[in-house]
Parts: structure tokens; C-alpha cells; sequence
């Protein structure tokens, strides 16, 4: 009783809302992944009901993956975001993702950069899953190329302006290390052997190679021209 009385109930709540807010958002993704797993067969025969269901979900995984949660909650989220590309298709995935695409995009390159090799390694399986998926089903994967390399140059900038923020960036080296992870994880795709992983067609793997090399490129060239602007450059 003693040491009830001695507790400050507001302290408690200061030190236990991170750990409550996590787990909340960890139950959301729990749910959701339940929910996908369990409905979408029941909603094959209802297209229209499908695609709103998965509407909600992509929804909610989205808006979940966006905010500055840990690497368990983002693990989670883009584990579930999977699981819906998985079940319902890549063409439901497109139609429902719709005009976000390009947030999809900034998002997924962004966890490509992630420090946690977990976070890093799902945002890569979902990348593979996304183009093989689409591939399979349309034989063209051409927009979705075309929205990572529009959306590279400002994840990269904004990755290194983060870094730069943190005070982790005091020379070029620092900067070229900033973005590290991000090219380890596209080399990973790029690698991607149709021999081992049957997501990916054979006659894909040359454009996945084109596009992580482009993509490669691009960082070339966001990393070259702070370079040019020297001590003008402002991170």
C-alpha cells in the first residue's frame, strides 16, 4: 500500500505512453493482418467489396508506415502491406493505391535506407514481390519504374538533410554513407536471382537490373552535385 501511495499516476503514464503507443499500432497491424487473412477468400466472389476492404487496409498500413514509429511497428505494417499484395493481387493493389502511389514510393525507398536490417530486408521482399506480381499479371511494370525514379532524387535529399539535422554529417564521406543502406537494398533487388525466387520472371530480371542501376545513378547524381556546390551547399 505504501508503495502504491508513493507512485505518481501521471509519472507512470509519461513513462509508459511510448510503449502504449507502439503496442497499439502493433495491435492495429495484428488486426488487419487477421482480417485480410480471414476475409478475402470470403470476398472473391464480391469484386466490389474485395476492393474496399482492401481500400480500408492499404489505408490504414499506410498511414501506419508514414509516421515515426520503431522498426518493430514499421516491420509490421509493411509485413501486413505485403500480405494484402500477396492476397489480393497486384492489380487490386494498384487500383486501390491509386493517386498514393508516389507516397508508396517515397515511403518504401525511404525504409530501404532504414538502419535495421529487418526494416530494410521486408521493404526489399515487397519491392520484388510488387514488380513480379504486377509483371505476372500485366506484363508491364513500367509505371511503377517510373514513379521510383521520379520520387529517388527527393528520398535521397531528404535522407541526407535527416542525417545533416541528427549532426551526423560534418564531409562527403558522411553524406555518401547516409544513403548506404539504400544502396545496399537496391543492389539486393538487383540481385534478385529468377533461379531462386519464382516472384520473379526471367525475362524481368534484366529490367529490375536497368532500373536499380538507374536508380543508383540517380543517388550518383544527387551526391555529385553537392559536391559542385562545395561549401555553398546547404544540406
Amino acid at each position: 500500500s505504501f508503495v502504491l501511495d508513493e507512485i505518481n499516476p501521471s509519472t507512470v503514464l509519461v513513462d509508459l505512453s511510448p510503449w502504449l503507443l507502439q503496442e497499439s499500432f502493433n495491435t492495429i497491424c495484428a488486426a488487419t493482418n487477421i482480417l485480410v487473412d480471414e476475409c478475402h477468400g470470403l470476398l472473391r466472389a464480391s469484386p466490389h467489396e474485395q476492393l474496399k476492404m482492401a481500400q480500408g487496409v492499404l489505408d490504414l498500413l499506410l498511414h501506419v508506415i508514414s509516421a515515426p514509429h520503431s522498426s518493430v511497428t514499421h516491420l509490421r505494417a509493411l509485413g501486413g502491406a505485403s500480405q494484402a499484395l500477396d492476397l489480393f493481387g497486384a492489380a487490386v493493389f494498384l487500383e486501390v493505391v491509386g493517386d498514393t502511389l508516389q507516397h508508396w514510393a517515397r515511403l518504401l525507398l525511404t525504409l530501404m535506407n532504414s538502419t535495421s536490417l529487418s526494416v530494410r530486408s521486408i521493404a526489399v521482399d515487397f519491392m520484388v514481390s510488387l514488380f513480379g506480381e504486377t509483371f505476372k499479371e500485366g506484363g508491364n511494370v513500367d509505371e511503377i519504374a517510373m514513379v521510383l525514379v521520379t520520387v529517388m532524387p527527393e528520398v535521397v535529399a531528404r535522407e541526407i538533410a535527416i542525417y545533416s539535422v541528427c549532426d551526423q554529417v560534418s564531409c562527403m564521406k558522411d553524406v555518401e554513407s547516409s544513403v548506404w543502406p539504400l544502396r545496399r537494398a537496391l543492389a539486393d533487388v538487383e540481385d534478385t536471382n529468377p533461379a531462386d525466387d519464382n516472384r520473379v520472371d526471367s525475362h524481368l530480371s534484366p529490367f529490375l537490373t536497368t532500373l536499380c542501376r538507374t536508380c543508383q545513378a540517380v543517388i550518383d547524381g544527387v551526391i555529385v552535385e553537392l559536391r559542385l556546390k562545395g561549401k555553398e551547399s546547404s544540406i
